[in-house]
């Protein structure tokens, strides 16, 4: 199978529509391009086939022969990322642009890699399980040596409301401090400061049950984090039952370790 691959947000979308993925392909691009007539389509597409035929990706001999025409090893590709039952998603924020990591899971301890950057770019190639720890470190800058403390209080589900929104203002986060314990309010108000100097929203890391192309994926678990100087905020919710409490953590390096590796071995549902 393909080893690496960058592609435009375009080029992917051709090649998803190629290999008969429509409904990805569609929700892939159109968030990002918006509404398009039908030429405009065409015009975009054909500007990305010449593109893909640079790269030596697009194949004019399969073309001939009617076959998809794109190099055999891609549309492997394009199947196991597309096909991929299981999903974790990293995000972050650095100067006003969403950037997303991505892991698909395959067969035999192998992942396919998917960073995007600059809204339009998608880099590809395949890793191993025990290369996630470290690309993912990376990706939020995280040094193992400057996290020590291992704090954690439990906070009320309201606090997780909150924060997952979108738009997050500073006066609906002050107002969250009353929600919190007496006792836990130390921490939490350390935590409320980081994130007032924080330059950009909370990160987010959830992992998803792809089912099959056409359904609807399922969201099995989300954490939300923010890295800021020397700690590592997560909060995240450790058990299974349903209630299950809610922590906020200024995670060790060991204890942020633990809460990856549980999302990375986190079963799927039985079909």
């Amino acid at each position: 199978m393909l080893q690496r691959m960058t592609l435009t947000l375009e080029e992917l979308g051709l090649c998803l529509m190629l290999c008969g993925y429509e409904e990805a392909a569609a929700g892939l691009v159109k968030p990002t391009l918006g509404e398009k007539t039908d030429p405009e389509w065409e015009a975009i597409f054909e500007t990305a086939s010449h593109s893909l035929l640079a790269k030596g990706i697009w194949d004019i001999e399969r073309q001939k022969q009617e076959q998809i025409p794109l190099k055999a090893e891609i549309v492997a590709f394009i199947s196991s990322y597309i096909e991929s039952s299981k999903m974790l998603r990293f995000t972050k924020e650095k100067d006003g642009i969403e950037q997303y990591l991505m892991f698909h899971s395959l067969e035999e301890d192998e992942w396919i890699y998917h960073y995007v950057w600059e809204t339009v770019c998608h880099d590809f190639s395949l890793v191993k399980t025990s290369q996630l720890q470290g690309l993912i470190d990376e990706f939020y800058d995280v040094e193992s040596n400057a996290l020590q403390d291992n704090l954690s209080i439990i906070v009320p589900e309201e606090v997780m409301v909150t924060l997952s929104q979108e738009n997050l203002q500073q006066s609906s986060v002050e107002q969250l401090t009353s929600l919190v314990d007496t006792r836990n309010q130390k921490l939490f108000s350390a935590f409320l400061q980081d994130l007032k100097e924080h330059p950009s929203s909370i990160d987010n890391v959830s992992v998803t049950y792809l089912p099959s192309p056409t359904e609807y994926p399922t969201i099995m678990d989300v954490m939300f984090i923010l890295s800021h100087k020397e700690r590592l905020w997560v909060i995240s919710q450790h058990d299974e039952e349903q209630g299950r409490p809610i922590y906020l953590t200024s995670c060790s390096y060991q204890a942020w370790t633990e809460e990856v590796e549980r999302r990375i071995g986190m079963p799927m549902p039985v079909a």
